[in-house]
């Protein structure tokens, strides 16, 4: 759990240059194609920076944003999933927004996606039946986790309609 946490604030904007190490270029091209696995399964941040902001609003927690400013763009999804875990109504929120956006669009956000492997494997990996959410909102989790990944701009465009 220290090594989480750890690695969650060096991550952070601050820390990152800081324990950055300089890195070879890559000497041919085969070297350069063959890409390391990112850290915890997840790829790069590469998704639309929006999309954290949107879930925070879905739960009605939009000030959050300064929080998760200090969390690793790419643990952003593994953090926000974990705060989900501890407060039920923000989950209930999340839950009611991804359904609804899986069904206008027929899937979510990679990083949607990410929030969802995070929840389900916590909410497998609880001890007490009393820490699990209701069998009907993790079916809608898992659905949702199968759907297929859409773009933001996508899902975005598609509200608005």
């Amino acid at each position: 759990m220290r090594n989480a946490l750890l690695a969650l604030f060096l991550g952070a904007p601050c820390f990152a240059a800081a324990a950055a190490a300089p890195k070879a270029a890559p000497a041919t091209p085969a070297q350069a194609s063959a890409a390391t696995p990112p850290p915890n399964g997840f790829p790069a941040a590469a998704e639309d920076p929006w999309v954290l902001t949107d879930a925070l609003s879905a739960i009605d927690q939009p000030k959050m944003r300064a929080v998760f400013g200090y969390v690793a763009s790419q643990y952003s999804a593994m953090a926000f999933a974990d705060y989900l875990v501890g407060d039920s109504k923000a989950l209930k929120r999340y839950v009611k927004k991804i359904s609804a956006d899986r069904r206008l669009v027929g899937g979510l956000t990679q990083w949607d996606h990410n929030v969802c492997v995070v929840l389900v494997n916590r909410f497998e990996a609880a001890a007490e039946a009393e820490d699990r959410p209701s069998a009907s909102r993790l079916s809608e989790i898992n659905q949702c986790l199968l759907s297929r990944v859409a773009n933001f701009q996508e899902i975005l465009m598609r509200r608005k309609q």
